[in-house]
Formats: structure tokens, sequence, C-alpha cells
């Protein structure tokens, strides 16, 4: 323009502008369009001239360019676009590439913290798990030794008491003779225990018994005379007239009430008696008076086990009269001989117990459901669970859980120190 007009033309003002959507584009096409446009449209760097144009200049632009200016023109906007700045295309690609690789990074992150969390947690799953399983076999092995040997004091307290009190007969009753010649001249099997309640309540508490009796054996051609004192000591074992007066009895398979025959099939002895004469508590066991031990093949065997190995014994799994629902009990047999010598036995007395008493108020309440199945060399087995200090009966038979028999601990329950005499009474065939 200055060289067009001849001289430089006034000084001008100008506001630089930057359009965020700036291409570049050398090929612009400049004949008949306004480069002010076309530069804005491309988003190149314009200047904005407040003062405007001259007329010359705008009759020039108005006119058109000459082939000079033309070439002119292009050189300046081919300089123009050469200092352009970058468009912002170019900028928002390398944006989202950081972007992208950000949230890469991120996603990257975030898995390997859940794999992290996933081994951690697997890990302490397993550690716990074995903790919890080390502390599970260490309770039981504590609550099991625990059972058994409190299970073998309580029997040792059981044998104690029964014997101590038949040494109380043997010792007491050895020279005795009885003075009426109605019935015998010797002491044995006419004895009774004056007090016997009395003197047996400490050892019942001691030993978690049940009752507690004491029962003479009685030879057939001693049966009637001891019937007869039986009947003149009625109130001293505080039994009626009337029950004493039957005699021996037992029981048919009817369940009705027979005379006694002692004379049965595969008994080791016949013409025997051992009828319950002295009892403690007689409120609840008043119909046992009389009752002879040895009409049961079960109270028969151990019986007749103790007369011949001179031992305490134990009757099998039994079910009690006086109990409504199943409950597993036996009966404890120790004898009472006739002197000091301890050969011939004249008598036992007898404990008669609850093996769930036996097992309860023996574990912490925290330990529960240990199963213990209670097995006899005769084929019986009763199931219990325990629970703390309460003990429960599950059945007759085997009840426990098989995925636990590797757990499994098995003893064996001996009345004394003569294991071998007991191993043979197990033997012996009724």
């Amino acid at each position: 323009s200055a060289c067009a007009s001849g001289g430089l033309p006034p000084p001008q003002t100008g506001v630089l502008k930057i359009s965020p959507q700036a291409e570049m584009d050398d090929d612009v096409a400049i004949s008949g369009r306004d480069p002010k446009q076309v530069l804005k449209r491309k988003g190149l760097v314009t200047f904005n001239f407040k003062g405007g144009l001259g007329r010359r200049q705008t009759d020039m632009m108005k006119g058109g360019l000459s082939r000079r200016q033309s070439d002119v023109s292009r050189r300046s906007l081919q300089s123009v676009a050469s200092t352009t700045v970058p468009s912002a295309g170019y900028e928002g690609r390398g944006a989202y590439r950081e972007a992208r690789a950000v949230k890469c990074v991120r996603v990257l992150v975030v898995i390997l913290l859940i794999a992290a969390a996933a081994v951690v947690t697997s890990l302490t799953y397993h550690y716990v798990r074995q903790n919890e399983r080390n502390d599970f076999e260490h309770s039981y092995t504590e609550a099991v030794n625990r059972l058994i040997s409190v299970i073998r004091i309580r029997k040792d307290s059981m044998v104690a008491a029964t014997r101590s009190f038949s040494e109380v007969f043997t010792t007491q009753y050895r020279d005795s003779h009885y003075n009426s010649t109605t019935y015998s001249d010797q002491g044995w099997p006419f004895v009774t225990m004056p007090n016997f309640e009395k003197q047996v309540r400490g050892l019942m508490e001691i030993s978690k018994g049940r009752a507690f009796e004491f029962s003479p054996i009685i030879r057939e051609n001693d049966r009637l005379a001891w019937e007869m004192y039986a009947l003149d000591q009625a109130h001293v074992v505080n039994a009626s007239q009337e029950q004493i007066a039957e005699g021996i009895y037992m029981k048919s398979e009817d369940n009705s009430v027979i005379s006694a025959t002692g004379n049965y099939p595969g008994a080791r002895y016949q013409g025997l008696f051992s009828p319950v004469w002295q009892i403690e508590p007689t409120q609840t066991n008043s119909k046992a008076f009389l009752f002879d031990l040895r009409s049961q093949i079960d109270r028969r065997r151990a019986v007749d086990d103790m007369i011949q190995f001179k031992i305490p014994t134990l009757t099998s799994i039994l079910q009690l009269v006086q109990d409504a629902g199943i409950r597993p009990s036996a009966i404890l047999f120790s004898p009472v001989f006739r002197d000091l010598s301890r050969v011939e036995v004249v008598g036992s007395t007898l404990l008669v117990f609850n093996w769930d008493v036996v097992l309860e108020k023996i574990l912490p309440n925290n330990i529960r459901g240990v199963v213990v199945v209670m097995s006899t060399n005769t084929g019986q087995s009763f199931t219990f669970e325990i629970n703390g200090d309460d003990v429960s009966v599950l059945g007759e038979g085997d009840f426990h859980d098989t995925k636990y028999e590797k757990h499994e601990v098995t003893f064996h329950v001996s009345l004394g120190k003569e294991e071998s005499f007991v191993d043979k009474a197990n033997k012996a065939v009724v």
C-alpha cells in the first residue's frame, strides 16, 4: 500500500487474535476474496486495524490487486503462515494420548491392587483357617484327655465306695452269729446293717450314685429261714410287711411278680439267690425289696463274675424301670466276704448309677459337640453328646459323624488293678 500511494501510511494500532481452530493452507485463493476474511476462516494471526484503511487503499482493495501486489500479498501470507501458532488440533490429540496413558496407568494400578488384595485375602484365609484347625485339635485333645481322666477318677470313686462298704460288712460280721435258733446259728446270710441309710449317704454323694444297696447270697437250703428272718427285720430296713411276706421274687416275661426259682438256664450257679435287702433311698426303690438280682441275665452275669473271680464287676448297660425315657444306667457290684481270708463271697454291696451323670460337668461351656459312644463287650452301644456341663443321650447305637473319625480316641474302663481277672470275667459265658 505504501508503494502504491507514494508515501507511508499513517501509524495504525492493532489487536492480536488467535483462533483455537486454526489450520494452515498455503494455497489460499486470493483473487476476488477478502484476505482478512480468509485469514480469519483459516485461523491465522491477523491485525485488525482500528483506524481503518484510506480511501485509496479501500479502492485498491475493491478494485482488486495488481499482479505484483498479488505476489507480494502471497509472500506476505506465506510469511504470516510460517509464523502462526500451531493449531489446537495437534494439542488435542496430544492431550488425548496423555489422558489415555493416564487412564491405562490407573486401570493397571487398580488391577494390581485387586490382585494384591486377593492374594493377601487368600493367604489370610488359609492362615486363619490353619490356626482355627490347630486350635480345634488342641481344644479337642485337651477335652478328650480331661474326659478320660475324670471318668477314670469317678469310676475309681465308685469302686472305692462299694469296696469300702463291703469291708465294713466283712469286718463287722465276720464272727457274728444269729442268736435265734428259729432261723440259723450262723451269722451269714442273716445280716442287717443298722442305720444303713445314714452310713451310705456320704458314699453316694462322693460316687454320684443313684442308689446304694446290700444283697446277701442266699442258698436254696437257707431260703425259707432267711425269708422268715427278713419278715422279722422288715421294720429295720423300712420295708412293708406285706411286701416282705411275698418272699424272694422275680419278674415273668409279662412283667408280673412270681416267686424266684434260683435255677436259671445257662447260669454258672444253680439254686442261688441274690435278693435286694437294704437300699437307700427307699422312697423311690421300695418295690425292689427281695427282688432276685440273679433272675435277670444282665445282672446275673455281674453277680456270678463277682462270686467266681472275687472282684468288683459291672453290669452291661441297663434301662431302669424308674426312667421313662432312654437313660443308660449300670450297677457296680463289690464282693462281701465271710471273713478276712476273702475266700468265700457271701454278699455284695451295689451302686446304681446313670452314665450321663458320669459324663456331666467335666468340660467347660465353650467346648460343645463332643460325641461319646459307649460300647460293651456284649454288643451294646449308646451315643451321648456333651455340650459343656450338659449331657444328652442321642439314642441306642453309634451315631457319631464319620467325617471326624480321624479324631477318634478309644479307651477302656477297668474296674481295678486285677485286669487279668476282669478280662477273664468278660469272656465268661452266661
